[in-house]
Formats: C-alpha cells, sequence, structure tokens
C-alpha cells in the first residue's frame, strides 16, 4: 500500500458521498412525499400518475445527452449546474401554484418543473457515479445508502411539516398550499448543503490522490476494500464507452432488473396490498406504512455492502432472477387474493423486498465499477447509472400498462 496514501479520517469522505447521494433522489422523493399536496391542488388531473412519467422522460433524456456529451464539460460543473436546476424548481413549484393562473395552465408548468427536476437529476447521478468511481468501492456503497436515506428524510419532513401545518379535514385543507411551500422551501435548501457537500468531497486529499490516480492507465482489482492501481507500460489509450460497456454490461443489465422489478410493483402495487385489520387501521394508513417500510429498509439493504458483499460477481444474477420469481408472485397474491389474511405478511414481504432492492442494486454498482481499469472508472459509473435509470423508467411504464391488462 501506498504511504502516501491518505487516510479517510473519521469517515468523513463516506460522510459526503452519502450527502451526494441524497441529493441524487431526494428531488424526485420530494415529488413522491408532496403527492397530497398535488392532488389537493389539481384533482380530479390524474397528477400522480403524470409526475412519475415526467421525471421519467426527463431523467432518460438528460442521461442520453449525457452519455453522448458529457464528457464536453467537466464533471464538477456538470453538478453545479444540476444543483442549480433542481434547486430553482423545488422552489419555484409552490410559487408556480400561489399564482392565480388557469388550474391546466398550472398543472403544465408543474409537469414541466418536475421534467426538468428529473433532468437535473439524471445529471447529478450519472456524475455522482462518476466521480465516485475513481474511490474505493465503498464509497459507491455510501452513495446507494445516501439514496435510500433521501427517501427517509424527504418523507420524514413532510410528516413533521403536516404535522405542525395541517391537519385532515375539511375545513383546512387550504393549508395545504402553505405547508406546500414550507416543505418545497427546505427541500430547496438541502438541496444547496448537498452542492456545498460537492465543494466539500472533490478538496480533500484523499479525494484529490485518487482523482489524480484515475488518469493513470490501470487495472482496479480489490485489495479488502481499497482498488489497487497497477500501472503498466505502454502508449496511453483512450476507452472508448463501447470498451468499456462490454466489460460491465453482465452487471449494468441485472442493475437494470433489480430496479425494472422494483418499479414495476412499488409503489403501484404494493400500496394496493390488502388491509385486513381494517378495524384499527385505514387503508391510507396501512399504504403509509407498507410505503415507510419500504424507504427504511431499502436504506438497510443500501447500506449492508458497506460491511460485506455477496455473493461473487459471477454469481450475481441467480438472487436478481430469485428476486423477481419470489416477490412478484407474492405481492400479486397479496393485492388479488384473500390467501395472504394477514397484515404482518405484507410487511415482512416489503421489508424483505425493499432490502433486496437496495442491498443487490448496490452490490451491482460495485461491480461494476471495479471490472474496469481506472482510467475507464467514470465512463463505467456513468453507464452503470444510466441502465438504473433505464429499469427505473421501463417499470414505471410497464407497471401502468400491467395494471390496466389486469384490470
Amino acid at each position: 500500500m501506498d504511504d502516501d496514501m491518505p487516510k479517510d479520517k473519521y469517515n468523513f469522505v463516506w460522510f459526503l458521498c452519502a450527502v451526494l447521494g441524497i441529493g441524487q433522489l431526494f428531488p424526485w422523493n420530494a415529488f413522491i412525499s408532496g403527492f397530497d399536496y398535488f392532488i389537493y391542488l389539481f384533482d380530479p388531473f390524474p397528477i400522480v400518475f403524470a409526475l412519475p412519467i415526467a421525471n421519467n422522460w426527463g431523467s432518460m433524456a438528460a442521461f442520453l445527452v449525457l452519455t453522448k456529451y458529457g464528457s464536453l464539460v467537466s464533471p464538477t460543473k456538470r453538478l453545479y449546474v444540476a444543483y442549480f436546476v433542481t434547486f430553482a424548481m423545488l422552489f419555484l413549484v409552490p410559487v408556480i401554484n400561489i399564482v392565480n393562473w388557469n388550474r391546466m395552465a398550472r398543472v403544465w408548468l408543474t409537469l414541466i418543473a418536475t421534467f426538468l427536476t428529473g433532468a437535473a437529476t439524471a445529471v447529478m447521478t450519472g456524475t455522482t457515479f462518476g466521480i465516485v468511481a475513481v474511490l474505493p468501492n465503498k464509497y459507491v456503497g455510501a452513495v446507494m445508502s445516501g439514496q435510500g436515506i433521501a427517501g427517509i428524510l424527504a418523507g420524514g419532513i413532510k410528516l413533521c411539516v403536516n404535522f405542525w401545518w395541517f391537519t385532515e379535514t375539511e375545513t383546512n385543507k387550504g393549508q395545504l398550499t402553505t405547508s406546500g411551500v414550507l416543505y418545497f422551501g427546505i427541500a430547496s435548501i438541502l438541496i444547496m448543503m448537498v452542492f456545498y457537500a460537492t465543494l466539500a468531497l472533490v478538496n480533500t486529499d484523499f479525494y484529490l490522490y485518487y482523482s489524480q490516480r484515475s488518469t493513470e492507465i490501470g487495472t482496479a482489482v480489490q485489495d479488502n476494500d481499497i482498488s489497487v492501481s497497477e500501472p503498466f507500460s505502454g502508449t496511453t489509450l483512450v476507452p472508448t464507452t463501447l470498451d468499456v460497456f462490454k466489460k460491465i454490461w453482465v452487471k449494468a443489465i441485472h442493475v437494470f432488473l433489480v430496479f425494472f422489478v422494483t418499479l414495476t410493483l412499488f409503489p403501484g402495487f404494493t400500496t394496493k396490498m390488502r388491509n385486513y385489520d381494517r378495524a384499527h387501521l385505514t387503508d391510507g394508513n396501512f399504504g403509509v406504512i407498507l410505503i415507510s417500510l419500504f424507504q427504511l429498509f431499502d436504506t438497510v439493504g443500501r447500506t449492508l455492502p458497506t460491511w460485506f458483499v455477496f455473493p461473487k460477481a459471477k454469481y450475481l444474477p441467480i438472487p436478481v432472477w430469485l428476486r423477481i420469481l419470489l416477490f412478484t408472485p407474492l405481492i400479486m397474491l397479496s393485492v388479488y387474493t384473500d390467501a395472504l389474511p394477514s397484515n404482518w405478511i405484507p410487511y415482512i414481504t416489503m421489508a424483505l423486498f425493499a432490502t433486496s432492492n437496495g442491498y443487490f442494486s448496490t452490490v451491482g454498482m460495485m461491480y461494476g465499477s471495479s471490472s474496469v481499469t481506472i482510467s475507464e472508472s467514470s465512463t463505467a459509473g456513468l453507464l452503470m447509472s444510466l441502465f438504473l435509470q433505464l429499469g427505473v423508467f421501463a417499470g414505471v411504464h410497464f407497471a401502468m400498462i400491467l395494471s390496466f391488462i389486469i384490470k
């Protein structure tokens, strides 16, 4: 090991990477957690279906542009622009809906803001994984943990805002406007905090050391949790996107599958799982519990690879496919039949479903980054993020198609 290699004192760099992960998914989780606000404003317009589609189309458009032309702009500049756009959109959403405009005009402006937020989030995701890919694998895991924490944080802030500003009665639903302004204002401030965390990360000695090493041609190997570069002589080569994809495509496909099955079933079908305790628990609160369980255990799953990674890369397809074969029929049985007559079964199912999503997506991302040379790591991180987003995009749309087919 290099004697000059700086140490991550007090796991400060790990913490900063986790904050960057929060920044990636917090904007979208802000929209998810604010669905009551949007329903209040736009009902009967099907805003709960329109928002995910607008967000995902923005994400896909940005990812495709980023994959093709991202190298023309430095990673830090891409992140700073993405943070600014996200901050502006989160700030403008409640402002748009305070102005006394036509309702459909406000709907379309909100969807445009959601589209741009999705595009900015895609830039954040792809660029962040590209930046962190030069670090040891556990820091990729830190970003994935941060993504999970984003959901818990967004939901927690929304619950606190609702608790202080809103109680669900017909006479004071107008307070949702005030709570919406406060909620999205807090979300905007949090994005600014992520911006400063990025500035701190790229200026740490730890990051600068690994970033400098990434300019060398070397083979990324694992020495415990440290990526070690073994330079070889010869002419410096510039890796093409296709060359990198050939090395990581198996891992990329399985990251796609993890998110595809997750977004096919969650939140649409999972929130329709049958509540067998209506005497003590409303269907609405039952759905909130299920979503909260997913956010909590998804974070647990994303954090576990910090301590252990299993299985080996060549065996990763086995648990990924078993997950599809196990949870798809189990959740559908809970939605459409009385074969599982207990609320504990949906609770346990959701906990395991979420943990497996967080864990195997994180392991897949880590294996993808460690399958290439250090000089290729930035491109690999971007491609892995693209397939992650493709899985989300395909899952969201397939869920809608599947719901119509089953009906």
